[in-house]
């Protein structure tokens, strides 16, 4: 019943009665809803491990897509939408994937053949810098954890081994979807226009300036979307963070490599 709304009906209406229906759907329907749109509509789907960066990539390749493909946005973080201002974009999903920091380690899904037909970007970093960043996210951000980060370490759901065995999943997976491509959080720090281009290449996007990859690396860089997430300029629950709330709270809270040491 979804795949058939989705392809005669939710396709072709414009995004702003998409979002009216989308709103008013049960909560069953809205992720299979999602699922299905993702599957069908996507050119590249981003999918990672909570805390890997993504929230970091999809504010570079947006600034960067709206530069190369001359379209103005005020979008900062749902960058798909830019396929819908001009059909040369390319529409690039952003997911965690079975909300694997939900789950203990033999609770995750190791089917990935809805995937089957699509190009895949794995974006991975260091687990035990991510162990660090989803304590801090959940304790201070979402409130979802009480306790020590020792205390983290030791519980089943969403801690190194959830962090490992997703990693692994993926990686016993990745011949089985149309294309392939793993990025390095590190690498996108120590080297961040090779990194950039190969998922250029990756998406088949041509001819973009080496000057306009910088500059979004630089729109992207850690001060800018602090400041645009206290500002609450991105407009976006994923980077904005309520008044008053501490420094440990915020998404933009230290994007160092190694911080687990």
């Amino acid at each position: 019943m979804i795949k058939s709304l989705h392809k005669y009906l939710w396709k072709p209406l414009p995004v702003g009665i998409r979002k009216i229906i989308h709103r008013n759907l049960p909560k069953a329907y809205k992720k299979s809803l999602k699922q299905s749109v993702i599957n069908d509509l996507s050119d590249a789907i981003v999918i990672s491990f909570p805390k890997c960066g993504r929230t970091w990539l999809r504010v570079l390749l947006g600034k960067l897509l709206k530069q190369h493909f001359n379209i103005k946005s005020d979008e900062v973080l749902e960058i798909h939408r830019l396929a819908d201002k001009d059909n040369r974009v390319p529409r690039i999903y952003f997911s965690h994937d079975d909300n694997p920091h939900k789950k203990s380690p033999n609770d995750l899904n190791t089917d990935k053949s809805t995937y089957k037909n699509q190009k895949i970007i794995f974006l991975v970093r260091d687990p035990r810098d991510v162990l660090v960043s989803i304590y801090h996210h959940k304790t201070f951000r979402t409130e979802e954890f009480e306790g020590s980060i020792r205390d983290y370490f030791n519980q089943e759901v969403g801690s190194l081994e959830s962090i490992i065995n997703f990693y692994n999943i993926w990686d016993d997976n990745k011949n089985k979807v149309q294309d392939f491509l793993i990025i390095q959080y590190e690498s996108l720090h120590t080297k961040p226009v090779e990194e950039i281009r190969k998922i250029l290449d990756f998406l088949n996007i041509k001819k973009v300036e080496n000057t306009k990859i910088n500059n979004a690396i630089e729109f992207a860089s850690f001060s800018n979307m602090r400041k645009i997430e206290k500002s609450g300029e991105a407009k976006n629950d994923k980077l904005t963070t309520k008044e008053g709330s501490s420094e440990k709270a915020l998404k933009t809270r230290s994007g160092k490599v190694g911080e687990y040491k």
